[in-house]
């Protein structure tokens, strides 16, 4: 019995060796190719809750990222801000610029079945029209957008829009997600928001709701989307969960549990260790919002152009971004994004030079007579309160550090914590401020900035909190909203920009890093610059969790298959 076994293990033996000879011999031909396969549920971690899911009503930036999912616009934006087709095929104006008509895809289904028509945009923009639609909890930016803009069902796939006058910006409008007509048209306006679908809304979009619970919604690929008609394939992913936390800070300790397998953000707490762990990859890129210190140019200091750009040579923004953002950020240059397309990328820079700072303030006359550190011209001392949100803390550490570095240069800014429900109501609309340290965010595509930058907007109603009045930018900002020719626009706001540049009517300081983990199991992750933070699902349909292993041989029937996760 002994001796048959060693027989059986030296022919086992010999015939190993042979296969390991014959693969060697065909090594060089052997080429390994790995297949994504379907299969797997991605969970990831957001902050917060859903408020209202209905995309009139979002409240929270979770509404807006399960809304990315969920709806569809008639328009979509690109990462350079450029406005592309989504749910209408294309589009033609008018040559007198007021009348814009949308010709629809004909091949577009709402999530429980149901054929979308024009019909469908119409009631979306009279509901946005309705007189109570504010008073009902309806989104603000949107009764801006689509006042006095009429609409018109011309056919079933065909819808028009009529302005009162050219208006470039109307392009980015028609990005705002269309609801469902079927459902709500029979619900009174100020139940609209109540509604089961505003908890479980109906979409167009490539992901349907599956299930709602108080801690995660599930989503599941909704098969007759439209975008996989155009790939020629579904989703890999079977599932895609987002599980609600209170804050960010338990994100990480969440996907370090095992609860999830993504975070939707990592904040900078936690930025180290999350770089440290081998199993989540990180993903970084930049989000539209940008952080800037307005300056109230009714102050006499800040009525001397020398005295901004000093303030500005003074300021080392990359060690701020480096000492406070933990270096997740990058220094902004311009109120557009780098990638925009109307960016222009020979703005001066304005890199840090202390000395040049020093000499503007010479020839502006401020000069430290007294010997206390502080500058001072007839009498009054460079000294200036700025402003920040106390319960935000790293624009406190900002503050105080952007303090330390004007002292460098004689110059005393004093920070000032308030908080951030008082900050527009009793500072920055009343103008009753030296300074203040804003962060901006949810930037829109287009480059109109005529609300935070016109003479026009000083008023208490607007947004032009700086004071800012020049005559050369109130009609480049003009002339940019009423030309429709995106090379010329691109000209104006690029003028626009050296304006502000050499004016400096505030000062950018950064615009942030967006950082996102998910973890190694998940392939083909990819995330581009971000104008909001729901666009990182943009290419969800490509991620893939197994993959099938082909081994390939020049000879038919000599190819091995393994899936593997």
């Amino acid at each position: 019995m002994i001796q048959h076994l060693r027989w059986q293990i030296l022919i086992a033996v010999l015939g190993v060796a042979a296969l390991f000879i014959t693969l060697l011999a065909a090594a060089d031909r052997v080429q390994i190719t790995f297949v994504p396969q379907p299969g797997g549920a991605y969970t990831e971690g957001v902050v917060g809750a859903p408020g209202n899911l209905n995309p009139l009503f979002f409240q929270t930036q979770t509404d807006r990222d399960i809304g990315a999912l969920v709806f569809r616009g008639l328009t979509q934006v690109a990462e350079n801000g450029q406005i592309l087709p989504d749910m209408a095929r294309s589009w033609e104006i008018s040559e007198d610029g007021l009348t814009y008509t949308f010709s629809l895809r004909d091949d577009i289904f709402w999530h429980d079945g149901a054929p979308f028509t024009a019909d469908d945009v119409a009631f979306t923009i009279t509901t946005i029209q309705h007189p109570d639609f504010a008073a009902a909890g309806g989104r603000m930016d949107l009764v801006e957008q689509w006042r006095d803009i009429q609409v018109e069902v011309v056919d079933p796939l065909t819808v028009r829009f009529t302005l009162p006058a050219p208006f470039a910006p109307f392009l980015s409008f028609t990005t705002t997600p269309i609801v469902p007509r079927h459902l709500l048209e029979n619900v009174n306006i100020f139940a609209m928001p109540q509604t089961s679908l505003s908890r479980a809304p109906v979409g167009t979009g490539p992901w349907k709701v599956a299930d709602v619970q108080a801690d995660r919604i599930v989503l599941t690929p909704h098969t007759d989307f439209y975008g996989y008609f155009d790939s020629g394939r579904l989703p890999y992913l079977e599932s895609v969960i987002l599980r609600f936390y209170p804050a960010a800070e338990a994100l990480l300790p969440a996907y370090e549990a095992e609860e999830v397998l993504g975070v939707a953000e990592v904040p900078l707490s936690d930025l180290d260790k999350a770089l440290a762990d081998e199993t989540l990859n990180l993903y970084s890129t930049l989000l539209a919002e940008y952080t800037m210190v307005v300056f109230n140019l009714d102050r006499p200091y800040f009525a001397d152009t020398r005295v901004r750009q000093a303030l500005l040579y003074g300021l080392d923004r990359q060690a701020l971004i480096d000492e406070v953002l933990q270096g997740q950020g990058i220094v902004a240059h311009s109120p557009y994004m780098p990638t925009h397309w109307a960016y222009d990328p020979t703005i001066p820079p304005y890199e840090y030079n202390p000395t040049k700072a020093r000499e503007l303030l010479n020839q502006a006359g401020w000069r430290d007579t007294d010997r206390d550190g502080v500058r001072d011209k007839d009498g009054v001392a460079l000294q200036f309160g700025l402003l920040t949100n106390q319960e935000n803390p790293l624009q406190i550490a900002l503050v105080e550090a952007m303090s330390r570095q004007w002292e460098e240069i004689g110059v005393r800014a004093v920070p000032m914590k308030v908080g951030f429900s008082g900050l527009a109501e009793d500072f920055l609309r009343p103008r009753s401020f030296d300074a203040v340290l804003l962060r901006f965010t949810n930037v829109p595509p287009d480059p109109d900035l005529y609300s935070l930058w016109h003479s026009s907007q000083m008023s208490e109603n607007g947004q032009n909190w700086a004071g800012w009045n020049n005559p050369r930018a109130d009609e480049l900002l003009e002339e940019g909203r009423r030309t429709l020719d995106q090379n010329a626009r691109r000209a104006i706001y690029s003028e626009f920009q050296q304006v502000f540049a050499a004016e400096v009517p505030s000062i950018l300081l950064y615009i942030p890093v967006y950082t996102y983990g998910v973890d190694q199991r998940l392939r083909d992750v990819q995330i581009a610059p971000l104008w909001q933070t729901g666009d990182r699902f943009k290419t969800l349909d490509r991620w893939y969790m197994y993959v099938q292993r082909q081994l390939v041989t020049p000879t038919p029937n000599n190819a091995t298959n393994q899936s593997e996760p």
